[in-house]
């Protein structure tokens, strides 16, 4: 996405049809609170069917994780949806590259 570096990044949907992108958002802002530096970068999206919030990594905590790598379709993004059981109720196909077990 080209946001300078890596993020963290919260997206809630609606649960029901009257929440909107406001209680969207702070459901997200929560689910970040003590996380990444805004004055390093935020960016606030409300696509209609959810609310994403991406913030940049604080200089302390990119140093903490190192590189940021893409896991998408390999067997470890299938490993750790597969450890998140029922908690994970969609896993998008492109996520997993095979089935884990």
């Amino acid at each position: 996405m080209g946001l300078g570096g890596p993020v963290w990044h919260a997206s809630v949907a609606p649960l029901r049809a009257y929440y909107g992108a406001t209680l969207c958002g702070r459901r997200a802002e929560k689910a970040l609170a003590g996380l990444g530096d805004a004055a390093l970068g935020e960016w606030r999206e409300w696509t209609g069917a959810a609310f994403h919030l991406r913030r940049r990594l604080s200089a302390a905590e990119q140093t903490r994780v190192g590189p940021v790598v893409d896991i998408r379709r390999t067997p470890e993004a299938a490993q750790r949806a597969a450890e998140l059981g029922r908690l994970l109720s969609i896993v998008p196909a492109e996520v997993l590259a095979e089935e884990v077990g």
